[in-house]
């Protein structure tokens, strides 16, 4: 699956990401503890709910929460101008793992 190849492309970088199977699953996960995360990313589509929807609830918790939407759609969707917070990255499927990375690090305070 391809949230097993990021999962191995993030440990292999040095993250310690935390997988969800459904949009319910990873608000659960991130709100038992939203300081946690240096950040989320979401796919466009996550079964029957859109990964949008998602941003804006984790944002309702964290607002200055960053995010990477990774979409098969090249285009930046509308809807993103309607989420609180900062600017939500956009990365285009299909992508290489040093895109990811190099977007992912980009986001990131500098350590």
């Amino acid at each position: 699956m391809v949230r097993d190849i990021l999962d191995a492309v993030l440990r292999t970088a040095g993250f310690e990401p935390l997988c969800a199977d459904d949009a319910g699953q990873a608000e659960q996960l991130f709100a038992a503890d939203p300081q946690s995360f240096a950040a989320v990313i979401v796919d466009r589509r996550l079964g029957s709910e859109s990964g949008l929807e998602l941003i804006a609830r984790l944002r309702t918790r964290r607002r200055e929460l960053p995010v990477l939407l990774v979409s098969g759609y090249h285009e930046r969707p509308a809807e993103l101008d309607r989420i609180e917070g900062p600017e939500v990255a956009l990365l285009a499927k299909p992508f290489r793992a040093a895109a990811l990375l190099t977007t992912l690090r980009g986001m990131l305070p500098a350590p």
